[in-house]
């Protein structure tokens, strides 16, 4: 008989273990430590040392975290099944080395999943800046405006565009981006 293979890990608890190190001591730690390895993927960088890990989090502004924390931070990401790792024998040059303990970890399918997850429930919060009930009531009037504006036999175009450049630019006050991203343009001029 074939041996089933489990994507979870063994320790955690069932399939939502990758989400452990939100309820653990230092999960600001970990969740640093995963956008780590987040970034490293998106630049196709797939597989990461502990000491790369660990010069990444010096440089993230945030506090500073020591390697051998570093260490123990990614062994649980790996039994909550976040990471996978494998042995490191690159940089082996006598038969010591090779009985040293060097790993190279990578994000594991549902560990990544997991922080696609958190990373939309972190922008659908607001993280920066959450969206107030005042903001939503003049969105509530703007697009009722629009609609109105939008469902009249001849538009008054200049209305519209008034309206259309007010909501750019109340975007743009809550989340600042670059405007192209907040409103198309419209005719040849920004909104």
């Amino acid at each position: 008989m074939a041996e089933e293979t489990r994507d979870e890990p063994e320790d955690g608890p069932g399939r939502f273990g990758v989400f452990a190190h939100l309820t653990s001591p230092g999960a600001e730690t970990y969740r640093r430590t995963m956008a780590v390895f987040v970034m490293a993927k998106e630049r196709f960088q797939v597989r990461l040392r502990p000491e790369d890990v660990y010069s990444e989090l010096l440089t993230d502004g945030d506090p500073v975290v020591e390697m051998d924390e570093v260490a123990g931070k990614l062994d649980s990401l790996e039994n909550w099944g976040n990471l996978r790792s494998d042995p490191d024998t690159s940089r082996v040059t006598a038969v010591e080395d090779f009985y040293r303990r060097r790993l190279l970890y990578q994000l594991t399918h549902p560990g990544e999943a997991a922080e696609r997850a958190l990373r939309t429930y972190d922008d659908a919060l607001g993280r920066r800046g959450a969206l107030q009930a005042v903001a939503l009531a003049d969105i509530e009037l703007g697009l009722r405006e629009l609609m109105v504006l939008a469902a009249a036999d001849e538009p008054d175009l200049g209305k519209l565009r008034s309206t259309l450049n007010w909501a750019c630019r109340a975007e743009a006050r809550r989340r600042p981006q670059p405007r192209s991203r907040i409103c198309p343009r419209l005719g040849s001029r920004p909104c």
